[in-house]
């Protein structure tokens, strides 16, 4: 037991030198402690303290993020989420953390560039996420280009499909938004928006 102890302690400081790595783990796996149980402010001073040593860490200023939208402070948590973005770009949780604030905040705009930057760094949901932002610009041919490059992605998404299957309708286009619609529901059979557009349209 004594040996292994110290083999641990020699791991997080080696030669006995101070590791800010090291330190920076330590207090970024109190924050996520704290948050679990609830003690936001607490865990918001954790992760601060770990960014002091180690500012590249992506998950904790997404984590920072999470802590800080929890007690309302939005635009802190924006702009956490943000940060973890630039010093990791190929993160896409951060691209729909900074989303999902902006949709909230019903920011459509802002939040339609937050998406064509993560376009890149996921598959099928981001696609689907612009898609509802420029839906709720109004740009519903441009929301339909994204909902059909999800299902390509990924021909089993039913929530692309149910969204499809509701511009179709509004469309007068039956034919078609029967079809997404019976997609949705083969892919998801608990999805209700796909089976209430069936019913509408009298299936």
């Amino acid at each position: 037991v004594l040996l292994a102890s110290g083999l641990a302690l020699v791991s997080f400081f080696p030669l006995g030198a101070r590791s800010d790595s090291a330190e920076a783990n330590v207090h970024y796996n109190i924050g996520n402690l704290l948050a679990a149980r609830g003690r936001q402010e607490e865990a918001i001073v954790s992760f601060d303290r770990s960014l002091a040593r180690w500012p590249g860490n992506a998950y904790a200023w997404i984590n920072r993020g999470n802590s800080l939208d929890r007690l309302g402070r939005e635009d802190e948590a924006l702009a956490s989420y943000h940060r973890a973005e630039e010093e990791s770009p190929g993160f896409w949780t951060a691209y729909k953390a900074q989303g999902v604030i902006l949709h909230r905040k019903r920011r459509y705009a802002e939040e339609e560039e937050v998406y064509r930057r993560g376009l890149a760094t996921d598959g099928e949901e981001a696609h689907y996420l612009l898609g509802v932002a420029l839906k709720n610009l109004d740009r519903v041919d441009e929301a339909a280009r994204a909902f059909e490059q999800a299902t390509r992605l990924n021909p089993a998404y039913a929530r692309a499909h149910t969204r499809l299957g509701e511009i179709y309708a509004g469309r007068g286009d039956v034919v078609r938004a029967r079809e997404h619609f019976r997609l949705a529901v083969a892919a998801d059979p608990g999805d209700g928006a796909a089976r209430a557009g069936l019913a509408r349209l009298g299936d």
